[in-house]
């Protein structure tokens, strides 16, 4: 025999001197990619990104979904008026509901539409019966 097949001469090849060519090889190491966080939930950033991850894939444009300046002035203005976080997420959600009914022109885009009837939900919000999820139940006596 030659040598070539035989285990006095192992192929090392791929192996790095001084390393074992028995073990193993590791995992190759991911470089430190950097995600972008996702904004805390109760800031005018986080409303933003909340908006954003609602739009459903039907309405993706080609123009911007989101208009993150005009948005963030008209959450600070609702915030100056006495909304909560909680509350402005809720106008949102009536709105994806609305337009899940009605869908929205192809010219239009989600923001402008939201930004365009932000006073109709916020009433309706003020004007609908706060609800309590901790509420006692009152149960007639007879019933009892």
């Amino acid at each position: 025999m030659n040598g070539f097949g035989s285990s006095r001469f192992p192929d090392n090849w791929g192996t790095a001197i001084g390393e074992d060519p028995e073990k193993e090889p590791a995992e190759p190491q991911q470089k430190n990619k950097r995600k972008t966080p996702k904004p805390k939930i109760d800031t005018k950033s986080g409303l933003l990104y909340h908006f954003s991850s609602l739009v459903p894939p039907d309405l993706n444009r080609i123009g911007a979904n989101v208009n993150g300046p005009a948005m963030i002035k008209c959450f600070g203005a609702l915030v100056d008026k006495g909304f909560t976080y909680a509350e402005i997420r809720e106008m949102m959600h009536a709105f994806f509901t609305d337009i899940s009914r009605k869908k929205l022109p192809p010219q239009i885009a989600p923001w402008r539409a939201f930004l365009a009837d932000i006073d109709k939900y916020a009433h309706n919000l003020r004007r609908a019966p706060k609800r309590e999820g901790n509420s006692e139940v009152e149960i007639d006596d007879r019933l009892q």
